[in-house]
């Protein structure tokens, strides 16, 4: 099981963001650590992330495996279109 479920896992997730239509254009992509500087959070940034990992045995011979992510939505905000929100 192990890294191969672990890359599935991302892979998946990825392509459903990517696949699906959202009023802001992006593509999600794979990160261990996101981190931009402001100047590069004009775009939607989207990262999927590892976020924990947990095995259970469940007899002498199979373990159970579960995985945990978080996606991340990042983009850099003026106060004046905050404020044309209320």
């Amino acid at each position: 099981m192990g890294q191969t479920s672990i890359a599935l896992l991302f892979r998946d997730r990825i392509t459903v963001l990517n696949g699906e239509s959202f009023s802001l254009p992006f593509t999600a992509t794979r990160k261990l650590l996101p981190r931009y500087e402001l100047s590069e959070l004009t775009d939607l940034r989207v990262a999927v992330v590892p976020a924990g990992a947990a095995r259970e045995r469940k007899s002498r011979a199979a373990f159970q495996y579960e995985y945990e992510i978080d996606i991340g939505v990042q983009k850099k905000t003026t106060t004046r279109k905050l404020m044309s929100r209320r």
